[in-house]
């Protein structure tokens, strides 16, 4: 009798002891589970904080290179501008050919300050996201030789940042579709 009963609880025990054991591997796996969860949540947290620095740090960028286009080289080339205004003036037998270098110099000083307005649109803070926007692309429509139809339903103030992302999507549609299609009117 004694050795039935001790065979029963072998018989008993060894399945409850797997039990026992699936139970804490479970307990376990769960825990690393959730590490790995918070793990996970802590690094997107970062990846985010940086790209946001990332894009930060680029349109800073494009803010400073924009200026010293505006700044300064467009400034030189006004002034290189008005030396050849005067040698045509002084040497008439030249003034044909200076005046086509002025008018080549007053093109590269346009196409500088449209550059310099893309890379960092100042409108956009002093007139606001739509306003900003609108402006630009009454600009590139101009310089392209095409029509935009801008309309916006925003009818409340746009933080600045999700602004220049949206003129940021903007631009890049604009410019692939003059230079991929060649169309002469572009409406939303």
């Amino acid at each position: 009798m004694f050795l039935p009963c001790n065979c029963f609880l072998i018989v008993i025990s060894v399945p409850l002891l797997f039990v026992a054991i699936l139970i804490e591997e479970r307990k376990a796996v769960e825990m690393e589970l959730r590490q790995s969860q918070k793990t996970f949540r802590e690094n997107y947290s970062r990846i985010q904080d940086l790209a946001g620095k990332l894009l930060n740090a680029q349109e800073e960028e494009r803010r400073r290179i924009g200026r010293e286009l505006h700044d300064d080289i467009n400034q030189r080339l006004a002034m290189l501008s008005l030396e050849l205004e005067r040698v045509q003036n002084d040497h008439p037998e030249v003034r044909s050919r200076v005046q086509e270098i002025r008018q080549q110099t007053n093109e590269i000083s346009e196409d500088v300050q449209a550059l310099s307005h893309d890379l960092h649109s100042s409108k956009l803070e002093y007139l606001g996201v739509v306003a900003g926007i609108k402006s630009w692309c009454k600009d590139f429509a101009e310089r392209h030789g095409m029509e935009i139809v801008f309309e916006s339903d925003v009818s409340r103030v746009l933080p600045l940042e999700i602004g220049v992302c949206l003129f940021r999507v903007l631009q890049e549609a604009l410019h692939n579709g003059v230079e991929h299609s060649g169309v002469k009117r572009i409406s939303n």
